[in-house]
């Protein structure tokens, strides 16, 4: 996996940063565990937004709506739900943020955090 970094250095945030871990972690898993081999993922953030966007498989408009719903699965042969991004939504609420999520299947996928 490349990943490249378009961070502005100038980006200062105050929250715990055990929040921001599991923010962080959770969206990077995410890009990693659905994209192709040696795939891209590019890490970004300007003055007002935060970002993960990866280059692989993801699912289509009506799947996206769902992947915030509390043990949503998109797939019934997995053994694991969508908790995590219900989670995410839940932290990034409490700071008054908001999240979004983009695709263009089989081609990439960003998750986008506004401030």
């Amino acid at each position: 996996v490349n990943i490249e970094y378009k961070l502005d250095k100038n980006l200062k945030l105050e929250l715990e940063k055990s929040t921001f871990s599991v923010l962080f972690e959770n969206l990077l898993w995410n890009a990693i565990k659905f994209s192709w081999k040696n795939a891209n993922i590019e890490i970004g953030s300007s003055k007002n937004s935060f970002w993960i966007k990866d280059s692989g498989e993801w699912m289509d408009e009506e799947q996206l709506t769902k992947i915030w719903d509390k043990f949503y699965r998109n797939d019934t042969n997995t053994q694991w739900f969508w908790i995590w991004l219900f989670l995410v939504k839940r932290l990034v609420l409490l700071y008054w943020w908001n999240i979004g999520v983009e695709s263009s299947k089989w081609k990439w996928t960003k998750f986008t955090i506004n401030f």
